[in-house]
C-alpha cells in the first residue's frame, strides 16, 4: 500500500472525527469502495430550500473515490477534486488537524501526479538561471499551462522541497533546492528600535556552472568595449560547456551570438546562426533527453524526464521570432541614407 492510500486512510478518520466532534453527525452515504469506477463525487441530501433538495458533498465517501482514481491513474479527477476540498479548508470550523493532515495528503498525491512531474521539468532549468524569478514572471513563460496549473505545482514543490518559494510582495521569488535562504524578521534591538535585517540569498553553483557564467559575464564586457570578436569567442567557449551541464540555459542566451556577429557587420553569419538554432531545435532536444537518462533525471517514477512538444515548439517560435527581429534591424541599416 503506498504512502498515498495510508494518508486517505488517516484523512477519512479524522474527517469523522471533525464532523463528530462539532457536532454535525451527518448520515453517510451507502455507496462503497466498489462503486468508485464511476469517479463521481458522492452528495447526499442536507436540507430542503423553496422545495428542492440540497446535496452537499460526502467527503468521507468521495476521499474514498479519489484514492480509487489515483489507483487507476485518473488524476485529473483526483487532482480536481482534492483541490475543490482544499477550499473548503479556508473554514474556521475546519479543524488545524484535518488541515495539516490534508496538506500532507495533497503533496503525497502531488509526488506522484504527472502534470506536478511535467511542470517539474520545465519549471526547475527556468528557475537554475534565473534565480529570485517572481512566481508571477514565469507564468508567460509557461503558455501551455494555466496559471492555477502553475501555482498548485510550485505550491507543493515548495513542501515537496523541489524548489523554495519566498514571499515578494504579492508573489513570490523562486529559488532552486540547492540554494538556502536566509531570511530576518524586523526585530528590536534594545533601546534603537525596530531594525530590518537583510535577507540574504546564497546560491551553491557547480564549477562547471560557475565557469559558464564567467564566460558569460565576459563576452558582455567584451561586447561594451565593442571587441565583437572576442565575445564570439567567449560565447562558442561557453556554448561548448552548456552542451553537457546539467544546468538549463535560456533559449535566449543563444541570441547573443548572432547578435554579436551582427553587431560586428556580419548579418549572414548572424541569420545563418540562428537558422542553425532553429533547424536543430529537435536533434538539441533529443541529445539532453540523452543525457537525462545518463544522470537518472527521472520525470515520474518510471519515465525519464522529456523535453515535451509544446517546449519544443515554444522554442522555435522564440528562434523565428529572433529572426524576424534580425532581419528588420538589418533592413534599417540598408534603408539609412549613405554619406
Amino acid at each position: 500500500m503506498n504512502t498515498f492510500v495510508w494518508l486517505v486512510i488517516g484523512f477519512l478518520v479524522l474527517i469523522a472525527f471533525s464532523s463528530m466532534s462539532q457536532g454535525k453527525g451527518k448520515r453517510r452515504s451507502s455507496r462503497t469502495h466498489g462503486q468508485a469506477e464511476r469517479l463521481k463525487p458522492v452528495l447526499i441530501p442536507v436540507q430542503q430550500v423553496d422545495g428542492k433538495v440540497v446535496m452537499e458533498i460526502d467527503w468521507s465517501s468521495t476521499f474514498l473515490v479519489i484514492e480509487h482514481a489515483v489507483q487507476i491513474k485518473d488524476y485529473d479527477f483526483a487532482r480536481t477534486w482534492l483541490q475543490k476540498f482544499a477550499y473548503t479548508t479556508v473554514n474556521k470550523e475546519v479543524l488545524q488537524s484535518v488541515r495539516d493532515r490534508f496538506k500532507e495528503l495533497m503533496t503525497a498525491f502531488a509526488s506522484e501526479d504527472p502534470l506536478y512531474n511535467n511542470l517539474m521539468v520545465v519549471i526547475l532549468p527556468i528557475i537554475a538561471t534565473q534565480p529570485g524569478l517572481l512566481q508571477t514572471a514565469l507564468y508567460p513563460q509557461l503558455p501551455a499551462y494555466s496559471d492555477e496549473q502553475i501555482r498548485y505545482a510550485l505550491y507543493f514543490a515548495h513542501e515537496l522541497g523541489d524548489l523554495t518559494r519566498v514571499k515578494k510582495g504579492r508573489s513570490y521569488q523562486l529559488f532552486g533546492s540547492t540554494q538556502t535562504v536566509y531570511s530576518s524578521p524586523v526585530q528590536t534591538i534594545g533601546s534603537v528600535g525596530p531594525v530590518t535585517l537583510t535577507s540574504r540569498i546564497e546560491i551553491n553553483r557547480s564549477p562547471i556552472t560557475e565557469e559558464i557564467s564567467s564566460l558569460l559575464k565576459k563576452a558582455t564586457s567584451q561586447a561594451k568595449e565593442k571587441d565583437y570578436d572576442a565575445a564570439i569567442n567567449s560565447l562558442s567557449s561557453a556554448y561548448e560547456l552548456m552542451i553537457t551541464c546539467s544546468t538549463e540555459w535560456p533559449i535566449k542566451t543563444y541570441f547573443r551570438l548572432a547578435r554579436y556577429h551582427h553587431l560586428a557587420g556580419r548579418y549572414e553569419d548572424a541569420r545563418s546562426w540562428l537558422q542553425e538554432l532553429y533547424d536543430n531545435v529537435d536533434k538539441t532536444a533529443d541529445a539532453r533527453e540523452h543525457l537525462y537518462k545518463q544522470w537518472d533525471r527521472m520525470q515520474s517514477r518510471n519515465q525519464f524526464a522529456k523535453i515535451s512538444p509544446e517546449l519544443r515548439y515554444n522554442r522555435k517560435n522564440a528562434i523565428a521570432d529572433e529572426i524576424d527581429l534580425l532581419t528588420a534591424r538589418q533592413r534599417k541599416i540598408e534603408q539609412r541614407p549613405r554619406s
